[in-house]
């Protein structure tokens, strides 16, 4: 019991000699406060009351975090560099309903549901979105006054003929013989040919024609005007009546006046068209497509027109998409009950589309049949294809513009249906040009052809 007690008197002596002074704490006495450990509540290693700055520093909370070296040189003098700002997000602003965007690809797809709706412009975007492009039509033409009255001597023989195949008769064609037989044309009947043609100028030259019936429209109200206007027909009657040196009676003069007018309209009309268009625009005819391309032809366009149709539901109070609307209901699409000779077309196509697709006429196959053909034929040797060059291609082509001015008629107005047309042929361009590109890939690496091009990619998925 004598030697426990001592033990725990000498452990509490050496504790509190500890905390005032340094002490030299040699293995006897280690080993003696080892067996009171437990007693005194210390740790029996030695480091935990080697000396006083041990203690001290145990009473103090160690430091968690490192502080970097860096940062322990910084003086008063030396500041830290300030942070980069960021840059700002360009604000994208559509130019036609002022809406915001921050993201270029969204910026696009609304500016591209504005296609249709816009009426004078199509927007081209490249692929900085602040560079916009904006361009007119290649197809906006207007008649040149100039050429027309360069070429006035052929457009009034032209009318001489016209007016003797169809003049009633009455002195009218006689009168028409008796000009067009003369050794030249006198110059009162030279001024009146000028002044008719002015006055055609005047109301067609601000006119587009690509379509014909929309340029004919303004050339009849031009017609009106001449005949309607008494005292400018007076006049030009005046003229004819100092161009003849026989008499010639008032009731002559006036039927062959109006017959004049008429027939200078059609053959200017005609001398308008011939002179934009050019010739032939493929180098083979769109009736020699065989089967399967036809059958995909009208597979395309109908998958074409399906999704106009879808994008027209979208916007149920506008009035230029109803218009397109009804256009693809009643002019492009076709019964499939109706037997024609698109109908083994028809009948495929129903097979491969589950009723997702729209079935396209004869007159709009043709057309389709006709924009493929000239598609094949801008074909880049690199494989590309610029939709922009086949645009112009249908524009100066006079078979194309025949089938779309007879599909449309007046059920679109004049500006919408070359932004509808140009919005049709870019769509079908970029879904039968990949398919051109494939087979001819297929033909260079001989690797065996689909025998039915773009069908998987086009055929709606069952449910």
């Amino acid at each position: 019991m004598a030697s426990r007690a001592a033990r725990r008197w000498i452990g509490q002596r050496l504790l509190q000699r500890s905390v005032t002074m340094d002490l030299d704490i040699n293995d006897n006495d280690i080993s003696i406060l080892s067996l009171n450990d437990s007693l005194i509540g210390i740790t029996s290693t030695p480091h935990a009351i080697r000396t006083k700055k041990n203690i001290a520093a145990t009473t103090k909370p160690a430091n968690l975090f490192k502080v970097p070296e860096a940062s322990k040189k910084l003086t008063q003098k030396q500041k830290a560099l300030p942070k980069p700002k960021r840059k700002e997000k360009l604000k994208l602003v559509c130019n036609i309903c002022g809406k915001i965007y921050v993201s270029t690809g969204y910026y696009k797809n609304h500016t591209r549901n504005h296609a249709i709706q816009g009426t004078y412009h199509m927007v081209l975007f490249s692929r900085v979105a602040v560079n916009i492009n904006v361009y007119l039509y290649s197809a906006e033409r207007y008649p040149d006054k100039t050429k027309i009255i360069e070429s006035i001597n052929v457009i009034v023989y032209s009318t001489l003929d016209a007016i003797v195949l169809s003049a009633p008769g009455g002195g009218v064609i006689e009168l028409a013989q008796e000009i067009k037989g003369s050794v030249g044309i006198c110059n009162h009947f030279e001024s009146f040919c000028l002044r008719v043609c002015e006055i055609f100028c005047e109301g067609i030259i601000t006119k587009k024609f690509l379509l014909p019936s929309k340029l004919l429209e303004s050339l009849v109200k031009q017609c009106e005007v001449l005949t309607s206007d008494l005292s400018e027909r007076s006049q030009l009657t005046e003229l004819l009546v100092l161009s003849r040196s026989e008499h010639v009676s008032r009731e002559v003069l006036n039927s062959f006046y109006c017959e004049f007018v008429l027939c200078f309209s059609e053959v200017l009309l005609r001398f308008i068209a011939q002179s934009v268009h050019e010739g032939p625009t493929t180098s083979k005819s769109p009736h020699e497509f065989d089967t399967e391309d036809r059958q995909i032809i009208h597979y395309i366009a109908g998958a074409t027109l399906r999704e106009f149709y879808k994008r027209a539901k979208r916007y149920p109070t506008s009035c230029v998409w109803k218009a397109v609307k009804d256009t693809i209901v009643y002019r492009f699409a076709a019964s499939c009950d109706v037997e024609s000779s698109s109908a083994a077309d028809q009948s495929w196509t129903k097979t491969k589309d589950r009723g997702a697709l729209i079935y396209v006429g004869d007159s709009c196959l043709e057309f389709f049949v006709l924009l493929a053909e000239i598609i094949e034929n801008c074909e880049e040797p690199t494989g590309s294809i610029s939709y922009m060059k086949v645009y112009e291609k249908v524009c100066n082509s006079m078979a194309a513009t025949i089938y779309w001015d007879g599909m449309i008629s007046d059920s679109l107005t004049e500006d919408v249906s070359l932004l509808f047309l140009r919005a049709l042929v870019k769509s079908f361009c970029g879904t039968y040009g990949k398919g051109i590109r494939t087979r001819r890939i297929n033909k260079i690496r001989e690797r065996p052809e689909a025998s039915v091009n773009l069908r998987h990619s086009l055929t709606r998925r069952a449910k």
